[in-house]
């Protein structure tokens, strides 16, 4: 399956089929400035997906790049994303429990500074929102991901 086909109920091995291709990423810290970007995701042999995203982060000093990279798997009906460093899988970042309406809450704890995530999954669109709190951080994160091309 590549492109989600309804925005009904969807279950986790569909959002995670449909997944691989390229997306494009707008990407809001309020305060702080704004990114923009895209998004592949690549599967591999092993039947991970790999998730390479990059851009220019835009805030009112200048602006400079951005790269990061995650593997995503599935496992028990779950979404389960990992950090990764060189396509290679490091630690856990998220698992993500769909529920009906097709959206996940899940946290990550990152040294002493707390990131509650809701993930919301829609026909060729899926949206992310980060609220971080701690001795470090204190911002939101939101990102709209939209599917540009199937791989």
């Amino acid at each position: 399956m590549k492109r989600l086909e309804s925005d009904t109920v969807l279950s986790a091995s569909k959002i995670f089929a449909s997944l691989p291709g390229l997306w494009s990423i707008d990407r809001t810290v309020p305060g702080v400035g704004a990114m923009g970007g895209s998004a592949f995701f690549t599967p591999d042999e092993s039947g991970q997906i790999y998730h390479n995203e990059s851009g220019t982060f835009k805030y009112p000093q200048g602006e400079g790049d951005f790269f990061q990279e995650y593997i995503y798997t599935l496992e028990n009906e779950s979404l389960v994303i990992y950090f990764a460093k060189n396509s290679k899988k490091q630690g856990h970042f998220l698992t993500l429990a769909l529920n009906k309406s097709n959206q996940a809450f899940c946290q990550h704890l990152c040294k002493q500074d707390l990131y509650n995530a809701f993930f919301s999954f829609e026909k060729n669109t899926f949206k992310t929102h980060f609220t971080v709190k701690g001795p470090r951080k204190n911002h939101v994160i939101k990102t709209i991901y939209k599917k540009i091309r199937d791989l």
